[in-house]
């Protein structure tokens, strides 16, 4: 299978509903990542999700860094605190969520519901 019909079917079916382990690691890997890299200049939840969730898949720490610290820069400038809360749990960076919750009951996303997001990301980067 050509790796642009697999990007069909992870665009059409979702990376959560595609099992590629028949491939090998390396050109699995391959897939990830470029697939996480279609969404490098796209932001916003539902993008991050697909490209963390793709380069955990490719074991890319880095970018997965890279991804949730773009997000975070991005997404205080539109003072969306709590979802920088989020992002930075995901870095693992306590300090960081600790200075974006002292901002989350006056910013912009205070009610918005990021559970499912974190914690199916947080599961699968728990499993690298």
């Amino acid at each position: 299978m050509e790796e642009r019909q697999i990007f069909l079917l992870l665009s059409q079916k979702g990376i959560d509903n595609v099992n590629l382990d028949m491939l090998p690691f390396e050109q699995r890997k391959n897939i990830y990542e470029k697939y996480g890299d279609f969404f490098k200049d796209e932001k916003g939840r539902a993008a991050t999700y697909i490209s963390v969730k793709s380069f955990s898949k490719a074991k890319n720490f880095e970018k997965i860094k890279e991804r949730l610290i773009d997000e975070i820069e991005h997404a205080g400038v539109e003072k969306r605190f709590k979802y920088c809360y989020y992002c930075s749990l995901l870095l693992n960076n306590n300090e960081m969520a600790s200075f974006f919750e002292q901002f989350i009951n006056e910013c912009h996303d205070k009610d918005t519901d990021y559970s499912d997001f974190y914690f199916n990301l947080k599961k699968e980067l728990d499993s690298i």
